[in-house]
């Protein structure tokens, strides 16, 4: 599967939408951690919901097929945790920059 994110993916009647979420989830992002295949991100909650974090990663999974979605919230967290990698059977090579480049910057 090529790196490729495709934001045609994503239905024309959905794109704004798609937009506005991943302004917030990109707003929200907290304590960026690099991991082995990708990055973590502690999430505010005051920013975004868990639902709209969901939201997010159903159209952002469209236009990125090769992103795994791991959305965690720990029993007595106070904040929710995202963390973003290449499929399993992709190679992380440039996944990481991809994700630098969208969350990072």
């Amino acid at each position: 599967m090529p790196l490729l994110c495709r934001i045609d993916a994503i239905p024309q009647s959905r794109q704004a939408r798609y937009r506005e979420l991943a302004a917030r989830v990109k707003a929200a992002v907290r304590a960026p951690v690099e991991t082995r295949d990708g990055f973590r991100f502690e999430l505010d909650p005051a920013s975004i919901s868990l639902a709209e974090i969901g939201e997010w990663m159903s159209l952002e999974s469209l236009c990125c097929p090769f992103l795994r979605f791991e959305l965690r919230l720990a029993p007595g967290a106070a904040a929710p945790s995202l963390a973003l990698a290449g499929a399993e059977e992709e190679s992380d090579a440039g996944v990481k920059e991809i994700l630098a480049a969208a969350f990072l910057r």
